[in-house]
């Protein structure tokens, strides 16, 4: 493998997606500015959404999520904000499971 870096080539400018195509290396890049979920509870009960999906074609249950689309936002600000949207429920405290 060489030392200098792959030359990129852009293929692909969405609205929230870009991308990039690393020239040696086969390999194709996706930038995407992440996303958050929140397995928001009520008294010990889980608060899904029912969210119809394009791509598969169907309504789903869901765990409030969304897109970190806001400049600045923290990713429990975003949680908290998804949540708010989705269910009309105010987050009062945040405890992080995990990210990918």
């Amino acid at each position: 493998m060489s030392d200098h870096p792959p030359a990129r080539r852009r293929v692909f400018d969405g609205k929230l997606v870009s991308v990039e195509v690393w020239e040696g290396r086969y390999r194709e890049v996706v930038h995407h500015p992440g996303s958050c979920a929140a397995v928001a509870l009520i008294e010990g009960d889980v608060v899904l959404v029912r969210q119809y999906r394009d791509a598969v074609g169907e309504w789903l249950l869901e765990i409030p999520a969304g897109t970190r689309d806001v400049r600045g936002e923290t990713v429990a600000d975003c949680a908290a904000r998804e949540v708010l949207e989705e269910t009309g429920y105010r987050v009062l405290r945040i405890e992080p499971l995990g990210w990918i």
